[in-house]
């Protein structure tokens, strides 16, 4: 599940890089994009092309969302590609075109300050891609949770796209107030049986987004297929349509297909190592992959690349924490002997899971750097503050208040470490993630949750 380093009890909006791992400091606060506020960046790509870009919002100082869209665009509409919490590491892939200045914006919800990275994928040809809006943006079409009955464990839920049948729909999945842990798939509603593949991973009420990719059936509709091991609402911002006949899915029903599970068997992959696997599709096209690192033994990331890349460059796709359910798409240019690989970090050694969902043509699709790897365009952690003017006040007193520090097996709540030894009654938290060595023994039976009530 997305849980990437702790239960992310974020709104879901009006609903990659390696980030590097540590907690904030109050210097860090420099740069962050403001409540309410957006940031814009040149994407490569010519006016009204779709630019993909991995975005990862990171120590954020509170619970919140955010949006990618075109520079164009003016007003918040009603959508989100990631949710977040504070503190917490959580990427997910959105879409924009690009506006008539060579731009895209991510739009930061009006709940909190965060940092962000922005790894740049690539960028779609306008032609092949019909937005689900006139403007670009993002459309709901589904959120369960204004008077709608949650989805039954082993449930489906189908819901009318924009584009033709067979046409591929692109459509960010958002499970909400789930009962317990689960995860759940986009597929085409010619699809009958629940393939062996997942789109989105989620816990107790988490907020875990992940975008999908499935063709239209013959009724103009894809479905959602939720798990039968519980509950859970769900919010569906469909993104856009890709033409049928530039996409080839992973199987004939358009299902993804599982081309990597390391666990059953296997060794996991080490840090700093490789792991490489062959997909459908030739030399130079591009192979969009839903990466999902388990049982990891700490925090990590990792990236997917071409076999022909040899270096591991300054980006990622997704991130994780010890023993979290962390997917997000990826997309890398299939290398000359027909192979992607996953890269991991110098962490920590996971396990793996690893889904084809298509390959794009490598002719309508410009990857952002010459070796087809992601191209980190924005980290506002690194970004030279803005000037400021200083001025000369009247002699004041002034005491300032310096926060306690917050110990990282708690991320998602600030913990301090011992001493004092706290118990639960001790602190207003209930229901948090825990990570090991947990100081305090908040998570006495040892299931990742603290104090629950």
């Amino acid at each position: 599940m997305k849980l990437r380093f702790g239960l992310v009890l974020s709104l879901v909006g009006a609903v990659s890089v390696p980030v590097v791992l540590g907690w904030p400091s109050p210097a860090s606060a420099v740069g962050k994009i403001d409540d309410g506020d957006k940031r814009c960046f040149a994407v490569a790509g010519s006016p009204g092309d779709v630019a993909l870009v991995n975005l990862t919002p990171v120590e954020a100082e509170g619970l919140g969302n955010g949006q990618l869209v075109s520079s164009d665009v003016n007003n918040t509409p009603l959508a989100s590609n990631v949710n977040f919490g504070a503190n917490t590491f959580d990427p997910n892939v959105a879409a924009a075109p690009i506006g008539a200045d060579g731009q895209v914006c991510y739009l930061n919800s009006n709940n909190t300050r965060t940092h962000l990275v922005a790894d740049h994928l690539g960028t779609l040809d306008a032609d092949i891609y019909q937005p689900a809006t006139n403007s670009g943006v993002a459309k709901r079409l589904v959120d369960t949770r204004p008077g709608s009955s949650k989805i039954q464990a082993g449930g489906r839920l189908c819901f009318a796209v924009a584009g033709s049948p067979g046409d591929v729909a692109l459509v960010n999945l958002t499970p909400v107030e789930a009962e317990g842990l689960g995860n759940g798939q986009l597929v085409s509603s010619d699809v009958k049986n629940t393939p062996l593949a997942s789109n989105v991973n989620f816990g107790a009420n988490t907020f875990d987004p992940n975008v999908a990719a499935a063709p239209i059936g013959a009724d103009g509709q894809v479905c959602y297929l939720n798990s039968n091991n519980t509950r859970t609402h769900l919010v569906a911002d469909h993104l856009g349509t890709l033409d049928a006949d530039i996409y080839q899915p992973a199987t004939n029903s358009g299902v993804a297909k599982r081309l990597v599970d390391t666990r059953p068997g296997s060794s996991k992959i080490q840090a700093g190592g490789r792991l490489c696997f062959a997909v459908a599709g030739s030399p130079g096209d591009v192979a969009l992959v839903n990466l999902t690192p388990v049982e990891a033994e700490g925090l990590g990331n990792g990236q997917l690349v071409s076999s022909d890349v040899k270096n591991t460059p300054l980006a990622s796709n997704v991130n994780f924490g010890a023993n979290t359910f962390d997917p997000n798409v990826a997309a890398a240019p299939i290398g000359a002997d027909g192979q992607v690989c996953y890269l991991n970090s110098n962490n920590t050694r996971t396990h793996l899971v690893a889904d084809h969902l298509g390959t794009l043509d490598a002719d309508i699709y410009q990857p952002a750097t010459n070796s087809g790897v992601a191209k980190r365009l924005v980290d506002t952690r690194t970004e030279a503050p803005p000037p400021t003017t200083t001025t000369t006040p009247p002699a004041t007193t002034t005491t300032t208040t310096v926060p306690p520090s917050c110990d990282p097996s708690y991320p998602t709540v600030c913990i301090p470490p011992p001493p004092p030894d706290l118990n639960c009654g001790d602190i207003t938290h209930r229901n948090f993630v825990v990570l090991q060595p947990d100081p305090h023994n908040f998570d006495g039976n040892n299931d990742g949750i603290g104090c629950v009530g």
